[in-house]
Order: structure tokens, then sequence, then C-alpha cells
């Protein structure tokens, strides 16, 4: 039994469930089910370490040796209407003259379903639901620069057919999940479940550009424009995700 909360699985030859042990009790559940959820015997996901008195709370620690995953509560079930989830992600081991950054992100569609996204079927390239999209009714992911809600945005998702990388500057992210209270209809041909989100550390030299250095952050871009003749007045607005 893993000391993070996370349940260890074992398969009968008798019966097509395994039984899974977390803590007190075991539950029974079909093998798939439990798969997805907990993963492999052989190859179990970390799912954090459950913060006391939280409902969906959790931390993550040294996910360079785990498979961490970060899942909706309930998954692959639907998760329930008006909760507020808070994974935080770290790493502390960092080898010498390295750099660490943390990266959260999903690939398959199937496995990035928020409710109240529509799924588009027919169609010839991937799309999300991101910052304006997500208004206040949607529920929606943010994604923290740091180990606080003070911390800089790095991006704020509400769903669609994937979930790019989001890449942290430095070794600590803070994932805000929250649902609304108001419930959406079950949408046809979309499966009732929510989604599970992968968590690489990516190790990098800590002179290298590949991450912002410093306090300020600040990103400036200068635009000339070709006709001395046009005058513009305008602002542009850079999301990096």
């Amino acid at each position: 039994m893993s000391s993070s909360g996370s349940c260890s699985c074992s398969c009968s030859s008798s019966s097509s469930n395994w039984s899974c042990y977390v803590a007190r009790h075991i539950r029974f559940m079909l093998q798939s089910i439990c798969a997805q959820t907990y993963g492999l015997p052989d190859k179990p996901l970390e799912l954090g370490r459950v913060t006391p008195g939280t409902y969906c709370t959790r931390q993550f620690d040294e996910c360079y040796r785990n498979k961490c995953r970060l899942q909706s509560p309930n998954y692959p079930g639907m998760y329930p209407r008006n909760v507020t989830c808070y994974w935080t992600i770290r790493q502390k081991e960092v080898p010498t003259s390295k750099h660490a950054m943390i990266a959260v992100s999903q690939e398959n569609q199937h496995k990035a379903l928020v409710k109240r996204s529509i799924a588009s079927f027919n169609k010839t390239s991937r799309s999300i639901r991101a910052w304006s999209d997500c208004t206040g009714e949607r529920d929606h992911l943010i994604f923290y620069d740091g180990s606080s809600t003070n911390d800089p945005v790095l991006a704020k998702y509400c769903g669609g057919d994937w979930l790019p990388r989001v890449v942290s500057r430095g070794p600590e992210m803070l994932v805000a999940f929250h649902s609304s209270p108001f419930s959406a209809p079950l949408q046809q041909g979309i499966p009732n479940r929510g989604f599970e989100l992968d968590v690489d550390i990516l190790f990098t030299d800590s002179d290298s550009f590949d991450f912002a250095q410093g306090t300020k952050n600040l990103c400036e871009f200068h635009i000339n424009a070709s006709n001395p003749v046009l005058n513009l007045c305008f602002i542009c607005k850079f999301y990096f995700i």
C-alpha cells in the first residue's frame, strides 16, 4: 500500500475485478477502471498525497521518479459540482548545475474532458478553450508559476481537444481546478468522464536560456511600421502556454 494515498491493485484469477486496498477499506472495481485510475500493478501511477481535511487537494513531490498524474475527482467518472482542488507539484532534488521546471500536458482528447466544453467532430485541426473563453460559469483549470495563487498565471484552460504543454519557470507549480455549481446537460456522443493530466520534470542547464531568469520576467516587443504615413495606436497582448 502506498503512503501517498494511491491504492495498489491486485488481480484475482477467479474474477474479472481487481481489489484495491486503500488505507482502511477495500474497493472493488472493474479491471479496466482500476488500471485507468491507479495504473498497472507493476507500473502504478502517483496520484499525490491528499492534504488532511480537504476533499481533493494533493501534494506531488519528485515526479521525475514516478508517473505523476493529476486526476479530476472520481476519475474516470464525472467529477461533482462546485468543488475546488489544488494540486501542488514540487521538484526538490535537482542535479548539480541543472535547473528544474514542471510541465503539465495532455495529448489525448478523451483524457482532457472538462464539462461544458463541447467537442467538435469532422474537423481538420485541434482546438482548445482558454483565457477569455473561460467565463465564470465554466469549469476551468488555472496554472500558476509557483506554489501560490499569488504567483503569475501561466494559463487558464476550460476544455478542448487537448492541453498543450504548460511549463513553469522553476521547480514548483500550482494547478487549481474549479467546477461550477451550475450543472450542464450531458452532451450526446461524449463520455461522462473527467480529465487526467500528465506531469513531467524538465531539467536544463542552470545557465541556459530555456527558462526566464530574474524577478521582473518582462518581455518587450518593438513593432515598426513600414509605411511612415501610417499612424496607429494599439496594444498587443501575448499569451504563452
